[in-house]
């Protein structure tokens, strides 16, 4: 399930990758609106890692690794998550912030959108973002989602992007 770009390949997590998972996840600039700040501890990061391979082992979905193909440096992360009380896993991506503004997130994010669609089989694809977070609104709507809900979840406003396979293959 390594799917390859033109610049990055995306592998599903594992559990060899708790040392680097732990680094991207808890960096503050990826945790601010994915963790709404919260500092995850080693424990925590290892059990957000087995969901994920447990859910590449049932679902074949779940984290994948953004690398470098040049490099082969983990530059964040992206794939899907269960969120919330939703029927279906939402799209999530995260950069370190050195990897930002160089098209990285948007390369790395429609090559899931392609395997939600192509491979899985999904109907629709949804994301969340927070409100002040624009990078994320800004992103979702280049990968051609809409915003069709706003809710208020523990203070926060989210705003809820979503994509029809029929527009994604309108594309």
């Amino acid at each position: 399930m390594t799917i390859y770009t033109d610049r990055l390949e995306l592998r599903p997590t594992n559990e060899n990758d708790l040392d680097i998972f732990f680094t991207l996840i808890t960096n503050p600039y990826v945790r601010k609106y994915l963790l709404d700040d919260e500092i995850l501890n080693m424990d925590q990061v290892k059990d957000f890692l087995d969901i994920s391979i447990n859910q590449f082992n049932s679902s074949h979905y779940g984290l994948w690794l953004i690398e470098s193909r040049e490099t082969h440096h983990a530059m964040g992360f992206t794939g899907l998550w269960q969120f919330f009380d939703e029927g279906q896993p939402q799209l999530l991506y995260a950069l370190l912030p050195q990897y930002t503004g160089y098209g990285f997130a948007i390369e790395a994010a429609s090559a899931i959108v392609n395997y939600v669609f192509t491979e899985l089989k999904f109907e629709q694809l949804i994301a969340s973002c927070d409100e002040p977070n624009q990078s994320s609104q800004r992103l979702a709507e280049k990968l051609g989602m809409t915003r069709d809900k706003i809710a208020d979840r523990k203070d926060k406003r989210l705003y809820y992007y979503r994509l029809n396979k029929e527009e994604f293959l309108k594309r």
